[in-house]
C-alpha cells in the first residue's frame, strides 16, 4: 500500500482539483514511484495551469509532463530526417514557444543551413501573437540584404508548419561570451558598438525604415572572424509616420526604451537606447533588468574607474529618457564611438580655451569691422579658389588622381554637390563602382543630404547620376541585378519626388522607378502573394522601351558591357513572365517586337573584351529562345481557350 500524502500535498491537490480531476493523489504517488510512463499517461491532456504546479508540489521530474494538442510541446524532427528531399536535420540549436530551430545540411550542395520550424497556429492570444511575429520576421528578412543579417533563402510549407531556410550563423552570442569571459574592455565594447551602428543605420535607412526593437547581447552573434551578426527579427516593424503609439508593448525589459512601454511610438532612437543599454551590459557586466538606475544617468565610472569619461558621456546620451536628448541617428553615435576621447573633460577644457580665445579675437574684429570683413572675404575667396582648382583638373590627369582631388574637394566643401557629381562621372569613366566606392559615396552623401535642395538642378543631376552609377556599375554584394536595382532605387525616387518635371531626365527616372517597383513586388518578393495585372505588364513594357531608347550607359567606359547586362535582364524577365503576359492578353506582336528591339540593341554593341563578347553571344542566342518560349506559351493559351 502506498503511503498517504502529507497534509501540505493534499491541500495543494484540493486547490488543483477544482480545475483538473485527472487522478487522485494516491494514484499520483504510485505514478511518481512508477516513474515516467505512467506519469505521462496521467498528465497527458492535463491543462498547463494544473500540471505544472502539481508536478512541483509532488516533486515529480520534468520529464513526466508532455504537452499535447497544440497546448504542449510539439514533437521535434529527428536527427537524420530529410526535409523537402534535400535538407538533412542534424540537431536542435534553438527552441521557442511556437518555433524550433535546427541545424541542417544540404545533402546536394554540402552546405549548412539553419531551419526555423514555425507552428502556424496558436491555441491562445500569446501563441497567435508569437506566430505573427515569426511570420513578420520572415517577411522583413526576405527584403533585407546586409552582411550582418542572416538571409532567408527558401520557405517551405508542410502540414501545419512553415519552414524558413536561413543562413547558419556560426559563433557565440555576446551574452554567452559575457558569461564565459566577464565584461568586455572599453575598446572591444566600442568596436562592437561601431559594427552594430552600421547594421542599424542600414535598417533605419530602408524605405520605410525598419525598427529592430530588440537589441540585447543574446541577439548578437560574434562569428569566428570577429564580425557580428544580428538575429531574431520577431518584433521588428516598419516605421509608420501616422502612428503616435506602438500597437503593443514589446521588447526586453531593461533594454527596451521608455516609449516601447506605451509612452510613444518607437523609432530609430529607440534602437539607439537599446544599443546603449547593451553596451553598458557588456562594459560593466551589470544586467539592465536589475539596474536601479534605469532611465537615469548611469554612474559607470563609479562601477569601474577604468571607463573613460568620454565613453560614459556617450552611453548616458544613448540612454537618455527623452528621445530628443539621445543621438538622433547611428552615424552620430558611430562618430563618437570612434573617438570617445574627444568628449573627455580634458578635451572640453581645451575647447573652452579655444572658444575664449576665439571670443577675444571676435571682440578685436568687432572693433575693426572693416578689417574683419576684408579678412573674412579673403579667407572665403581662398577657400573657393582652392575648391574650384580641385574641380578644374584636366581630363589628361589619371582617374586615380582626379578621384583623390574630388575627395579633397568634398572634405573642403561637403555641402556643395559639384564635387560629388565630378566623382561619380570619374567612376563612370573608369567603369568601376565597387563596395568600397559605394560605401564612401553613401556615407558622405547621407551625412550632408539635409543640405541638398531637392529641386536644385545640380542636386537633381547628382541624384540621377548616382542612380545610374549604382544600376549599371555596382558590383557589391552578390553582383546581381537585384542588388543593383535596389541600390539605385532611392536616388531615382529623390528625382521623381522633387516634382521637377522640367528636368531632362525626370521621365527616365520615373521609368527606372517603375522597373524597380515591378522587380521588387513581383520578382524579388517570394513571401508575398501579389500577381501582376494587365496595367502592371503594360507599364513594364513601356519602361523597357524607354530604357532601350534613352539609356545613358554610353556616357562612360564599359558602356557596352553594362548595356548587355541590362539587355540580358530584360530578356530574363520577359521569359519568366510570359505566362502572365499571355494570361492578361498582352498582344503577342507587342511582346515579340520588344524581344527584337533587345536583340538589335545587343547586336549593335561593340564587344571589345572577351567577357563582353561572351555576354553578347548569350543575349543573341537567348533572344531566340525567349522568342520561341513566348510564342509557344501564347499558342498554348489560345488552344486552351478554344477548347470547350
Amino acid at each position: 500500500m502506498p503511503q498517504p500524502l502529507s497534509a501540505g500535498w493534499r491541500t495543494n491537490w484540493r486547490r488543483l482539483s477544482q480545475k483538473c480531476g485527472q487522478a487522485g493523489p494516491d494514484r499520483l504517488r504510485n505514478c511518481f514511484r512508477a516513474k515516467e510512463r505512467s506519469c505521462r499517461r496521467i498528465f497527458c491532456g492535463m491543462p498547463v495551469c494544473c500540471a505544472v504546479p502539481l508536478r512541483g508540489c509532488l516533486r515529480l521530474p520534468g520529464s513526466c509532463i508532455r504537452r499535447s494538442r497544440g497546448c504542449w510541446s510539439r514533437k521535434t524532427m529527428r536527427r537524420g530526417e530529410i526535409l523537402d528531399g534535400k535538407y538533412e536535420i542534424l540537431k536542435v540549436i534553438g527552441k521557442g514557444g511556437m518555433s524550433v530551430v535546427y541545424l541542417a545540411r544540404d545533402i546536394r550542395l554540402h552546405k549548412y543551413w539553419a531551419v526555423k520550424e514555425i507552428f502556424r497556429t496558436g491555441r491562445d492570444a500569446a501563441g497567435r501573437k508569437t506566430v505573427c511575429g515569426l511570420l513578420t520576421e520572415a517577411s522583413l528578412m526576405r527584403a533585407l540584404d546586409h552582411p550582418a543579417l542572416p538571409r532567408i533563402v527558401d520557405i517551405l510549407e508542410k502540414d501545419s508548419q512553415i519552414y524558413l531556410i536561413m543562413d547558419y550563423i556560426e559563433g557565440e552570442s555576446l551574452y554567452c561570451l559575457l558569461q564565459k569571459n566577464g565584461p568586455f574592455s572599453e575598446r572591444e565594447t566600442a568596436d562592437i558598438g561601431i559594427q552594430l551602428c552600421d547594421v542599424l543605420q542600414y535598417l533605419h535607412t530602408r524605405n520605410p525604415p525598419v525598427i529592430y526593437r530588440d537589441m540585447k547581447p543574446s541577439n548578437v552573434i560574434r562569428r569566428p572572424g570577429g564580425k557580428l551578426a544580428l538575429i531574431d527579427f520577431g518584433i521588428a516593424r516598419e516605421y509608420k509616420e501616422d502612428s503616435e503609439l506602438d500597437t503593443v508593448i514589446l521588447g526586453t525589459e531593461g533594454y527596451a526604451a521608455p516609449e516601447q512601454h506605451g509612452t510613444g511610438q518607437s523609432d530609430r532612437r529607440s534602437d539607439i537606447f537599446a544599443l546603449g543599454m547593451t553596451l553598458i551590459h557588456l562594459l560593466t557586466g551589470t544586467d539592465p533588468k536589475h539596474d536601479p538606475y534605469l532611465y537615469r544617468a548611469h554612474p559607470l565610472r563609479g562601477i569601474d574607474k577604468g571607463i573613460s569619461e568620454g565613453m560614459e558621456i556617450i552611453l548616458n546620451k544613448c540612454t537618455a529618457f527623452r528621445p530628443e536628448d539621445r543621438y538622433q541617428n547611428c552615424l552620430e553615435l558611430k562618430k563618437d564611438l570612434e573617438n570617445p576621447e574627444k568628449l573627455s573633460a580634458v578635451r572640453k577644457r581645451k575647447k573652452k580655451r579655444k572658444r575664449l580665445l576665439y571670443s577675444a579675437v571676435c571682440v578685436s574684429l568687432v572693433l575693426s569691422v572693416s578689417g574683419g570683413i576684408v579678412l573674412h572675404a579673403a579667407g572665403q575667396w581662398k577657400k573657393d579658389s582652392e575648391y574650384r582648382a580641385l574641380l578644374s583638373v584636366p581630363p589628361s590627369v589619371s582617374c586615380r588622381e582626379r578621384v583623390q582631388g574630388y575627395k579633397k574637394a568634398i572634405e573642403l566643401e561637403e555641402k556643395r554637390p559639384e564635387a560629388y557629381l565630378k566623382l561619380l562621372q570619374t567612376w563612370q569613366e573608369q567603369g568601376v563602382f565597387t563596395e568600397q566606392e559605394s560605401r564612401y559615396f553613401t556615407n558622405a552623401y547621407n551625412r550632408n543630404l539635409r543640405y541638398f535642395q531637392a529641386d536644385d538642378p545640380r542636386v537633381l543631376e547628382l541624384n540621377y547620376q548616382a542612380g545610374v552609377t549604382c544600376l549599371y556599375l555596382y558590383t557589391g554584394g552578390d553582383g546581381s541585378f537585384r542588388n543593383r536595382i535596389l541600390k539605385s532605387d532611392p536616388y531615382f525616387r529623390r528625382v521623381t519626388g522633387s516634382g521637377s518635371e522640367d528636368y531632362a531626365n525626370y521621365r527616365l527616372s520615373e521609368t527606372y522607378c517603375m522597373l524597380g517597383d515591378f522587380y521588387k513586388k513581383y520578382v524579388c518578393n517570394a513571401v508575398g502573394v501579389y500577381e501582376p495585372g494587365k496595367k502592371d505588364y503594360q507599364a513594364l513594357l513601356r519602361s523597357f522601351r524607354l530604357c532601350l531608347q534613352k539609356s545613358e550607359s554610353s556616357r562612360y567606359g564599359g558602356a557596352d558591357y553594362v548595356g548587355l547586362l541590362m539587355d540580358r535582364e530584360m530578356l530574363y524577365i520577359l521569359n519568366d513572365q510570359r505566362r502572365g503576359l499571355a494570361a492578361e492578353q498582352i498582344p503577342l506582336e507587342e511582346v515579340l517586337d520588344l524581344v527584337s528591339e533587345i536583340k538589335k540593341d545587343a547586336g549593335e554593341r561593340q564587344a571589345a573584351q572577351n567577357k563582353s563578347f561572351v555576354l553578347q553571344e548569350e543575349v543573341l542566342s537567348g533572344s531566340g529562345t525567349c522568342w520561341n518560349n513566348i510564342t509557344r506559351t501564347y499558342e498554348n493559351f489560345k488552344k486552351s481557350d478554344s477548347e470547350p
